[in-house]
């Protein structure tokens, strides 16, 4: 129905609902008294918002009494039943084709007015919302006790250089190979792992920093292996003997340096242990927090908390204080007294300090909640700090943080994917990638979120959450009070649930277990999959999920199409199917019209179909190695970003590409370029003027000589260029 969209500019209204900003842009589809009663739902669902983020914003040791809890609970399940109903409508428009204009017109109109009885009875029961201040004052001081004792870790980036030299000493040694920093999460053991080995690994050969985690299996640890030595595994599928036995053959002859970071288990080190014995001159460092373990498999460094001097120093760079301040020397002494010298506590405490001014300190730390005359542990200090930083964040930056609680710990999360799926969902109320892209910033900037360049590919920015911070996140998430998301597959797993489901994620499952049978996937709107093996007789049938917007599966080892082929939801905004085997897209798959990302990389498809170029929504796509595009990539207008292999294969794709007026990304692969092509590709990309990061391969026997640049670059935007059997001419400007 794009004969009926229309310029709207939500902010002139006011509006802050992404469902009824989109059905306001069909202004010419929707009647006067369809639109009258939309602006009327809009101030309403703002009164439910404000009270809501009024709710989440509470201090963390203030609990809401039984009623207001409720009447929360009930606030909350009909603001997404209402956004998810308009949404629906959304998409009947897009489908109807000018067909059907009166009936949806008077569907919207009924639903308006079943939904005023809802709130008019939901008000009857409960009263109006209350204020901030009337919270506070009925809320009861109370301390969520399953939160206390949980947050232990953060990075060091100060008063390690003694740690740093004392551990080079002990690896300069002979008779130690092995060597295991230990310590509380949070303490800085992987902060010291990576200074060592930036300092170390020009003595060696060869060098990998590999983070695991604590549900890291065998082949999966040699894998990484492989991956941070950047060598290639040779067979198909191979078990965990021959990827043993390949890395052992591989480095018989070389002195590496590797760090194992984070290892929970015994039979890890067995392993790494057994790998590396016969690689003369090797040395190894792994981080862990069990101690018994280590002392098992060679030398020991403890981990000891900042002194005093190092604490302080960590605070003042964090709360960005520079020359002298007796106001902050008082402040950080009543601070330092609390963190005992654990980095986790005094960086996030910093970093909230840095984004409040000078005069508003004093307030700030009262608020977050220390008792002076309690000695609090170094898990409750940690505790109440990150609980402040959340709730200090901006209501809608808040539902994009808990978002984060649908990946596996310690899960490196791909930047822009990651912005895709927050628009897909609704929790940027522009649409715009930018508004999303700020609102990671924000978290990055609060020490909230880390930035990481991929393990696979270091022109690919992303993210890291920290595990202490990650803990806090999924009991956010899973809360009564939030009803964010549930994850199953995890030590928490659980599918008993009083409320509806709003996020599934499903984590390294066996399926087949019978476990997810009884889940009541109807309202879900994002479901992740990760790592899920087998026939797939439990996985929740896709065509249950019939208001899905987020459908993610990755590494994924099940009959993917015919899932996908029962796909009711018309709904579906982001398909993402990385590294998850899948012959060919089913044709429901072109049926989306609201489909914004679509990821294919790594799935075994060869071509696209042909209905690819009809998905005009697009703004995201995705296809890697081995997969190539037959349609017409002109007609995607709307495209910001774009991976695509063998782009010589597309019909007129160097010409075609000058359409492309919203492209920021561009990641593409030539198997052959000649030079009319090169000029033609040239040409085009100059009129690409928001382009912000370019990557050319070319495949070509011949390196690729492009002179028709000299004197130019594609665009005033580029941050990123990464060219490969690509030559630019010598003179740029």
């Amino acid at each position: 129905m794009a004969a009926f969209a229309v310029p709207f500019c939500a902010s002139a209204f006011g509006i802050t609902v992404p469902s009824i900003v989109k059905l306001l842009k069909y202004e010419l589809f929707l009647s006067k008294k369809v639109k009258d009663g939309l602006a009327s739902l809009q101030a309403e669902l703002k009164s439910m918002h404000a009270f809501l983020g009024d709710v989440s914003s509470l201090a963390p040791d203030l609990q809401l009494g039984p009623q207001v809890k409720l009447q929360a609970d009930e606030v909350s399940d009909l603001s997404h039943s209402i956004g998810t109903c308009l949404h629906s409508f959304v998409v009947r428009i897009e489908s109807s084709k000018d067909v059907g204009k009166l009936v949806i017109n008077h569907e919207i109109d009924t639903y308006i007015d079943d939904t005023r009885i809802k709130v008019k009875e939901l008000r009857e029961r409960h009263g109006p919302y209350p204020s901030r201040s009337s919270l506070e004052s009925t809320c009861t001081q109370k301390l969520d006790p399953r939160i206390l004792a949980k947050y232990k870790r953060e990075s060091n980036p100060v008063g390690i250089a003694g740690a740093i030299a004392d551990l080079t000493n002990m690896l300069s040694k002979d008779n130690h190979a092995m060597i295991s920093i230990v310590g509380m999460g949070g303490i800085g053991n992987t902060t010291l792992a990576q200074a060592v080995y930036d300092k170390m690994k020009g003595d060696f050969d060869c060098g990998a920093f590999v983070p695991i985690g604590q549900r890291a299996g065998p082949e999966k640890v040699l894998k990484d292996i492989f991956d941070g030595l950047h060598m290639e595994i040779y067979g198909k599928e191979p078990k965990q003997l021959q990827l043993a036995n390949q890395l052992q053959e591989s480095l018989v002859h070389k002195r590496c340096l590797i760090v194992v970071d984070d290892i929970w288990d015994k039979e890890t080190w067995t392993l790494i242990e057994n790998v590396f014995e016969d690689s003369a001159g090797s040395k190894i460092i792994t981080t862990t927090r069990n101690r018994k373990f280590a002392e098992e498999f060679g030398g020991i460094y403890e981990m000891k908390p900042l002194c005093t001097d190092d604490s302080r120093k960590l605070l003042r760079t964090k709360a960005k204080v520079k020359g002298h301040d007796t106001e902050f020397d008082i402040l950080s002494d009543k601070i330092l007294r609390k963190c005992v010298g654990v980095p986790m506590a005094i960086t996030v405490i910093g970093s909230f300090l840095a984004k409040k001014q000078r005069s508003e300190w004093n307030r700030e730390y009262d608020s977050i909640g220390f008792d002076e005359h309690e000695e609090d542990s170094a898990f409750e200090v940690i505790t109440k700090v990150m609980r402040y930083s959340y709730i200090d964040l901006p209501y809608p930056t808040r539902n994009c943080f808990l978002y984060l609680s649908m990946f596996p710990k310690d899960h490196w999360i791909d930047k822009n994917m990651l912005i895709w799926r927050w628009v897909a969902e609704g929790l940027v109320p522009d649409e715009l990638f930018e508004t999303g892209g700020s609102y990671l910033n924000e978290l990055i900037d609060r020490s909230m979120l880390q930035w990481a360049v991929s393990p696979r590919d270091v022109g690919q920015g992303g993210c890291r959450v920290h595990s202490l911070i990650f803990d806090l996140i999924r009991d956010l998430s899973s809360s009564q009070e939030q009803n964010f998301s549930t994850v199953l597959g995890m030590m928490q797993e659980s599918t008993t649930r009083t409320r509806p489901t709003h996020r599934l994620a499903i984590h390294g499952t066996i399926l087949g277990q019978n476990q997810n049978t009884s889940l009541n996937v109807g309202e879900v709107k994002s479901f992740y999959a990760s790592t899920c093996t087998g026939a797939g007789s439990s996985f929740p049938p896709l065509q249950n999920f019939v208001e899905l917007r987020v459908l993610d599966l990755q590494d994924c080892d099940l009959s993917v199409k015919e899932h996908l082929e029962d796909l009711k939801s018309k709904c579906l905004e982001y398909v993402g199917l990385l590294r998850t085997p899948v012959a060919e897209l089913p044709d429901k798959i072109g049926h989306l019209k609201l489909l914004q990302t679509l990821d294919v990389t790594s799935t075994g498809i060869s071509k696209l179909p042909p209905f690819v170029d009809e998905l005009v929504t697009l703004r995201c796509l995705r296809a890697g190695t081995g997969t190539s595009m037959m349609g017409r990539v002109e007609k995607l207008t709307s495209l910001e970003e774009l991976w695509l292999h063998s782009a010589d294969k597309s019909p007129d794709f160097a010409v075609g590409l000058r359409k492309l007026s919203k492209m920021r990304v561009l990641v593409i692969h030539f198997e052959e370029i000649d030079n009319d092509m090169q000029e033609t590709l040239v040409e085009s990309l100059h009129e690409l003027k928001k382009l912000r990061a370019l990557q050319v391969w070319s495949d070509a026997e011949e390196k690729v000589r492009v002179g028709c640049w000299e004197g130019s670059v594609p665009s005033r935007q580029l941050r990123q260029l990464l060219l490969f059997g690509v030559i630019l001419p010598r003179r740029m400007p």
